[in-house]
């Protein structure tokens, strides 16, 4: 595993063709440019794999917004973060100087293992 500092260049938050909902942002290291997001944070009824029993969405954009130190989605752009990334993929970014650390595989496997919990 490898961490290195990052700038956040770009938060995007988009509705795709099918009308799925995802965020992510763009960071630049110094050498090369990564993206990091990119799940599923809503899906619409119409999609034949709705599932609206986790809330990825609100768990995706607080935490992304706590790790960067903002009030705002658009604030994310040019901040400074720290990256963990394996096999040239991020896994994780955290904040600069704090250890709030962010690994949506992680949380969000979480979340799901809290909904299913939750329903039995």
């Amino acid at each position: 595993m490898e961490v290195k500092n990052a700038i956040i260049t770009n938060a995007v938050m988009q509705v795709g063709d099918k009308g799925i909902l995802t965020a992510f942002i763009n960071l630049y290291d110094g050498n090369s440019s990564e993206r990091f997001g990119g799940y599923p944070l809503y899906i619409p009824k119409s999609f034949p794999q709705h599932n609206t029993a986790t809330n990825y969405a609100g768990h995706f954009i607080h935490r992304m917004m706590t790790v960067g130190g903002v009030q705002e989605w658009s604030g994310l752009i040019g901040k400074a973060v720290r990256v963990e990334s394996e096999n040239n993929k991020i896994i994780g970014i955290g904040h600069i100087v704090e250890d709030n650390w962010f690994y949506q595989d992680q949380e969000f496997e979480e979340l799901r293992k809290d909904q299913k919990i939750k329903k039995d």
